[in-house]
């Protein structure tokens, strides 16, 4: 009668809920049943997939000793902790199997891999690794793509160059080795390359793949960002291969025309797109951005109103560009929109709102939209916020109020923010004071020589030649240089020209 069963509990085991499981294991519990390793063993494995580890864990503890000799209740252990954690029980069960004299195979390495890149265990790979070339597993898919992604992962390791460096090395020496790639593993190999900034060396290596699907062509196309016509280049050959661009391939594509501030193209592409609100609204703000930044504010805004779905993200980068754009009105009216709409503002959306009342020279607004932060919204201020109001306050007149939120922030104050209140004393022709604020400034032992060039520039300005050259020479006895300034203009398809 038991026999009957067993086939009956092996098929109900990978469609049960966690209530059928706990009955499944009382019959178990109670008759011989348990002592099938095959049955056991999915069991087992299936206490795992509820993400309940205790649970498990406490079925594994109760297992008889013949079965805790074979690995593959091991491995459902190890693969639980490695998808549910905490992971480091997943590589502490590894050891423990090792000391045991277990042997570990192609269905315990990855999971244990995935676990050592979880936690950034590098060293812990790194032996694991060392057995694996020893017992000849690295041949192995499953193994050999767990092995990449552990490296690729500690490429990303925020230390110093040469260890960043070593890691990105020998994620290449086990792509070079895998016997099988599949594509998202050329995609991440390639992504590695762009996000180091070694483009050529992405480029290389797509131009070797056999399979590009979409995600290949976005990945190269978003390197080229900032270079911008190859970006253009390379969307044109992904439309002659015959590839389906997706939301993020627009992206990119209106980032690289935002670069080269090329209006006319980002609007033919644009107009080229049969049904744009497919694309999502990442997209859609990467476009009204791309017309902003091409000097269309106008087009930009008409989108933004046409467009039915929209994030706090695609709010701020409409707020912020009208704000850069000089129309700080406008963008304190959107702002006030977004929060009738029943859109929460974040610290970005309260960044550009704060930006546009600086530009607008609207104070007691700025105030307001300052304190709204924390009292209502409960968001604390970053010091880019502190910021834009001591600039504000700056700007206007209002030197003295600017100093006191200097002195009450719970930051120390940066280079920008010396340079909001030195252009407060310019203003006002306050010498003496700006004497102090440069003090200060020169306290934070940044090489930034814009705040010393102002310094001098405010004497000069008032044929006060002496000073003004003593403030240069300063600047030299302290080794702090003013970076030459670099620009490029940009003509638009209107006529008018605009300076990047």
């Amino acid at each position: 009668m038991m026999m009957n069963l067993e086939p009956k509990i092996s098929e109900l085991l990978p469609r049960c809920n966690f209530p059928q499981l706990k009955q499944i294991h009382a019959l178990l519990l109670t008759t011989s049943i348990h002592q099938n390793i095959h049955i056991s063993s999915s069991f087992l494995r299936r206490t795992t997939e509820f993400r309940i580890m205790d649970y498990a864990s406490l079925v594994f503890s109760h297992l008889s000793p013949s079965f805790k000799t074979e690995i593959q209740f091991w491995n459902a252990m190890i693969r639980g902790y490695a998808f549910n954690g905490p992971a480091h029980q997943s590589v502490s069960l590894y050891g423990d199997l090792l000391q045991r004299g277990l042997k570990p195979h192609s269905f315990t390495y990855p999971f244990v891999l995935k676990s050592c890149a979880d936690l950034g265990w590098f060293w812990d790979g790194k032996k694991v690794h060392c057995r694996i070339l020893k017992t000849g597993f690295s041949l192995n898919s499953s193994v050999s793509d767990a092995l990449f992604h552990l490296y690729v992962n500690f490429s990303k390791f925020t230390g110093p160059k040469d260890a960043a460096d070593g890691m990105a090395s020998d994620a290449r020496k086990v792509f070079d080795e895998m016997c099988v790639r599949s594509v998202e593993v050329w995609n991440r190999m390639i992504l590695r390359y762009t996000s180091t900034g070694d483009v050529s060396g992405a480029q290389k290596l797509f131009n070797t793949m056999e399979d590009r699907d979409t995600v290949s062509w976005n990945t190269m196309i978003s390197g080229y960002i900032k270079v911008g016509e190859e970006a253009l280049d390379l969307f044109n050959q992904m439309l002659s291969e015959g590839i389906t661009p997706d939301g993020y391939t627009f992206v990119s594509v209106f980032s690289a025309c935002s670069h080269l501030g090329n209006l006319m193209l980002g609007t033919k592409i644009h107009y080229a797109i049969d049904d744009f609100s497919q694309l999502g609204v990442i997209a859609a703000t990467a476009l009204i951005e791309m017309y902003a930044k091409c000097g269309d504010i106008n087009r930009a805004f008409n989108l933004f109103i046409k467009i039915g779905k929209k994030d706090v993200f695609f709010w701020n980068v409409m707020l912020k560009s009208l704000a850069l754009h000089g129309q700080a009105q406008d963008a304190l009216k959107l702002f006030s929109l977004m929060q009738k709409q029943g859109l929460k503002p974040n610290d970005f959306t309260f960044l550009g709102a704060l930006f546009a009342c600086s530009h607008g020279g609207m104070v007691e607004e700025g105030q307001t939209i300052f304190d709204m932060m924390e009292k209502e919204y409960k968001i604390r201020p970053r010091i880019e916020h502190f910021g834009c109001i001591v600039d504000l306050l700056s700007r206007n007149g209002r030197l003295e109020e600017a100093l006191d939120v200097v002195d009450k922030m719970p930051f120390e104050a940066d280079v920008a923010i010396w340079g909001a209140l030195l252009g407060g004393c310019k203003l006002r022709g306050d010498f003496k004071r700006a004497g102090e604020i440069v003090e200060r400034a020169r306290k934070l032992r940044s090489k930034e020589g814009g705040i010393h060039v102002s310094f001098s520039n405010m004497y000069a300005s008032v044929e006060q030649w002496a000073e003004a050259v003593n403030a240069r020479e300063k600047m030299e006895n302290e080794n702090i240089l003013k970076k030459t300034g670099q620009s490029s203009v940009i003509y638009a398809p209107n006529g008018r020209s605009y300076l990047l």
